[in-house]
This record gives C-alpha cells, structure tokens and sequence, in this order.
C-alpha cells in the first residue's frame, strides 16, 4: 500500500471482469472478494470509484485451481 502508483485514475470503464482461482473445494463468497478487489483497485488510484458510474459491468468468475490461490482482473476502458 505504500507504494501507490502515480497516475491519473481512470474516470470510467466499459467493464471489469475478475477471474478467481481457489485452491480447494471450501466453500468461498465470491462476492465478498470481489468487493476487496474493488477496493484495492480505487485504493491504489486505478479506477476513481467503484460505484456502477465508473463501472456499469461486473463479471465475476471462480475456478479450481488445486494448491493456488488468486485472481486475475481485466479492465476494459
């Protein structure tokens, strides 16, 4: 957190889709990390706000990945 990037945030995005990777079967709320993600992405000054003016559209994906856990984000301005 501590190193932010300098840039100028973008004001509005088509569309955010993120992909999760989970390394068991436990059960997970997929929309619980979503909101983190989202957050780190207005915490890090990548998008301005999360809120459905800067981003109309959210796609959210979960996949087994066995021993690795993440995620992938893709932006579309």
């Amino acid at each position: 957190m501590q190193q932010r990037i300098q840039r100028q945030s973008l004001q509005r995005v088509q569309k955010i889709k993120i992909n999760f990777f989970f390394p068991d079967l436990k059960v997970a709320d997929l929309t619980n990390k979503a909101d983190s993600v989202m957050d780190l992405l207005v915490d890090f000054g990548i998008i301005k706000d999360d809120s459905w003016l800067v981003c109309p559209e959210l796609h959210l994906s979960g996949e087994l990945k066995r021993g690795s856990a993440g995620c992938e984000i893709f932006i579309l301005t």
